[in-house]
């Protein structure tokens, strides 16, 4: 475990590719326990998740109060989460951000997000979610038919940037799940080629703009 920053009221830290971050069995090593272990069993709380298969940056509550501050900043989206990702196919440099949007319903039996028509319902009746990024073409690989992104959420919804992309027809290299042609690690890796790079939120005590940024080659 990387930790990035660390206060009173917060830490940041890196998710590794392949660890949860948080398991419900003690037998699977996942982040939350990690950083339970770091400040000696004293409070920790949950703010927002990756999923097990994608790195990147996340923030951590040491107090209730910043727990309170921190959920209802991701909430009222005031806490902004920026990402890397390198797909399948080649996209065209636009010169502005592409917006995508579509509707997605979680699949909890397969443990998918599935783009639907907007009037859709899930098993339980449950209407389709809007779910909404932007992108930026960063570089293309015309050899090895690849495309790095810049990815903005805009909203956040379950498995919502890899249903996107894969519905868009250019899905997460290594996202098997998803309809990549492979795995991005052939030795069985379980890590695929997003990462969660840039996160913003204001300090819950300070109130300050807390910026915090990964190199923008961390997926090379």
């Amino acid at each position: 475990m990387e930790i990035i920053y660390e206060d009173e009221e917060i830490l940041v830290c890196v998710k590794e590719a392949g660890i949860a971050t948080e398991s419900a069995s003690v037998r699977d090593r996942d982040l939350f326990s990690l950083v339970k272990a770091h400040v000696n069993g004293g409070y920790i709380g949950m703010v927002h998740r990756l999923d097990r298969p994608v790195s990147g940056l996340l923030v951590f509550a040491k107090t209730p109060a910043a727990a309170a501050s921190l959920s209802q900043q991701v909430q009222g989206d005031q806490m902004s989460k920026d990402y890397l990702a390198v797909v399948e196919g080649r996209l065209e440099k636009t010169g502005e951000p592409v917006i995508l949007t579509d509707h997605l319903i979680k699949d909890a039996k397969a443990g998918l997000a599935r783009v639907v028509a907007e009037t859709a319902k899930d098993a339980n009746g449950n209407r389709a979610k809007r779910a909404q990024l932007s992108y930026e073409v960063l570089s293309c690989d015309a050899e090895k038919d690849l495309t790095t992104l810049r990815i903005h959420l805009l909203t956040g919804r379950f498995h919502q940037i890899r249903a996107q992309l894969s519905h868009l027809g250019h899905p997460v290299k290594g996202d098997t799940r998803y309809g990549a042609k492979k795995p991005a690690d052939p030795k069985g890796s379980a890590g695929i080629s997003l990462c969660a790079y840039q996160l913003c939120f204001l300090h819950p005590k300070t109130k300050e703009k807390m910026v915090f940024q990964l190199p923008p080659d961390i997926l090379q």
